[in-house]
């Protein structure tokens, strides 16, 4: 089974499987582009994206009041990846802030400690023991680094902004997203606020960021255990032939 989207050589592992489950079509065409067997490949999503569709097990306001978030802001869910692009996203931090007043939530791997973007900014809040899929059903926005988060994210019917600086090994997983995608923390910081302000044109950033789900996330709407139960019991019931 796939673990993370396919963002670099860390995403995959040698094809030694007689079937590997997949997200979408991307994978697929990828596995096809180094010479795989096309029917070897079968896109099923993921279980644990099934949990999306239970909503959120804690009710906005007590997410709210445990976080001590102000109802009267939006709020922005700010995904890391430890020190990495620390002075990119503390430009991010700064130039939002002068922008507008927002509730923003600092999401890191669970396993790190406290991050240092926590004491420069007072008004950060840690998401550190919280479930991911209760504080994205609760943001209004996602911003995040070329990671699996933001594919959950727009799986949770949340828009999301990807800060993406070019890195060695990756082979354009988010380019069909086109302008919600930016090398610059100011930029970035700008198109997150005038989105939740509604001086861009909303409707045209959700409809650019379905068509991407309709490739890289076909079967959105069918639980993916299920189709997974389906093709083990069919390679069982052949293997026993």
């Amino acid at each position: 089974m796939q673990h993370g989207i396919i963002s670099s050589e860390f995403g995959y592992i040698p094809k030694i499987a007689q079937v590997d489950a997949v997200y979408g079509e991307f994978e697929k065409q990828w596995f096809q582009s180094k010479s795989v067997d096309p029917n070897s490949i079968e896109i099923f999503g993921h279980p644990r994206f099934d949990l999306l569709e239970e909503g959120a097990v804690v009710s906005k306001r007590n997410f709210n009041k445990k976080l001590k978030l102000s109802q009267r802001k939006k709020t922005i869910l700010l995904v890391v990846r430890g020190k990495n692009q620390l002075t990119e996203w503390r430009q991010f931090i700064n130039r939002l802030n002068r922008l507008g007043n927002y509730n923003i939530l600092l999401r890191d791997f669970p396993n790190n400690s406290n991050h240092s973007l926590l004491s420069e900014f007072s008004h950060l809040k840690s998401t550190k023991g919280m479930s991911l899929y209760d504080v994205l059903h609760h943001a209004d926005a996602v911003v995040v680094y070329s990671s699996t988060v933001a594919l959950e994210s727009m799986l949770a019917n949340k828009q999301v902004f990807i800060f993406n600086r070019p890195f060695p090994g990756y082979i354009g997983y988010f380019d069909e997203l086109g302008d919600l995608v930016h090398t610059s923390p100011k930029t970035l910081a700008r198109a997150v606020h005038q989105y939740l302000n509604k001086t861009i044109k909303v409707n045209k950033i959700n409809k650019k960021q379905v068509q991407f789900l309709k490739q890289a996330y076909p079967n959105k709407n069918k639980p993916s255990g299920v189709r997974l139960i389906k093709l083990i019991e069919q390679l069982t019931t052949k293997k026993g032939r």
